[in-house]
């Protein structure tokens, strides 16, 4: 598809603009690529590329992931508004029958609205990409907001025709562990455009110990449906679960990531010995 773009721009003739119906290629890809589950009503979709003044590099799941965890705080924040159910919120408005599947699915295992504990709190996501439907609900403790931990996640999966389940089971886990990093705890702290963060034990990406112990995927049956994709729809629903999880939990929006953070950034002091743990 990359490719396809890419040789379709570079056969234009020499001097002509780089786009596809008056659209750059970052737009024409984020429009391609980043679709609503919902059924809003009319909606528009445009990106606003900001400039910064140091390099940056490839991203997982480009515009999509970033994206639908947007898309995901809102709705839950519209339904709060409105004195709905999220879950409840979710089912009325989605636009196709297998992405309520899955959050009925989802939403029967995780035992949504359950009574939790001070501090603790579930929060759901709902997602589809690549012809697969994902739904997500995950349990959040967050006694204290700076070290927010997931401690439980249900994943339900549509994927068309499950060809190799053990495989679709783990690129769920993997979209839940960078959903965990990428919501609570990776990020980088730019100063006088350098990162301040200068190895592992400070980019905190998900560790064994970040990752609840009590996981289940729920693999939706074959009903006749194409095969879809498992690669990137593993990671939007369980972002939008956590971040939804968080602000039910503590009543902050969230706003800026990652929400396990310290500002200003305090930096691990040069030779500290021990070492801190990765």
């Amino acid at each position: 598809y990359g490719e396809k773009g890419t040789a379709e721009t570079g056969a234009f003739p020499e001097g002509m603009p780089q786009t596809f119906a008056n659209m750059n290629y970052e737009q024409f890809f984020f429009k391609t690529m980043v679709a609503s589950p919902y059924n809003y009503g009319f909606s528009t979709k445009v990106l606003t590329p900001v400039t910064f003044d140091w390099n940056t590099v490839s991203y997982r799941s480009v515009h999509i992931q970033p994206a639908r965890l947007v898309e995901e705080i809102i709705t839950d924040e519209i339904a709060r508004a409105m004195g709905i159910d999220p879950v409840a919120f979710r089912l009325e408005y989605l636009r196709l029958p297998r992405a309520r599947a899955v959050l009925q699915r989802v939403a029967g295992a995780a035992q949504w609205g359950k009574a939790m504990p001070a501090g603790f709190a579930q929060g759901v996501g709902v997602h589809q990409e690549s012809r697969s439907f994902t739904a997500c609900i995950v349990e959040l403790d967050a006694r204290d907001p700076l070290h927010a931990k997931v401690v439980r996640a249900t994943i339900a999966i549509d994927v068309g025709k499950p060809i190799n389940p053990s495989g679709i089971e783990q690129q769920c886990h993997g979209g839940l562990a960078e959903a965990i990093s990428l919501v609570l705890n990776a990020g980088l702290t730019i100063k006088d455009g350098l990162p301040q963060e200068g190895s592992y034990s400070q980019y905190h990406w998900a560790r064994m110990i970040d990752f609840p112990k009590a996981v289940e995927v729920i693999i939706m049956p074959n009903i006749g449906d194409p095969v879809g994709g498992m690669g990137e729809p593993g990671m939007s629903a369980p972002s939008g679960a956590i971040a939804n999880a968080y602000a039910r939990a503590t009543g902050i929006k969230p706003r800026k990531f990652p929400l396990n953070t310290q500002d200003p950034f305090v930096a691990t002091p040069a030779g500290q010995l021990p070492a801190p743990p990765l």
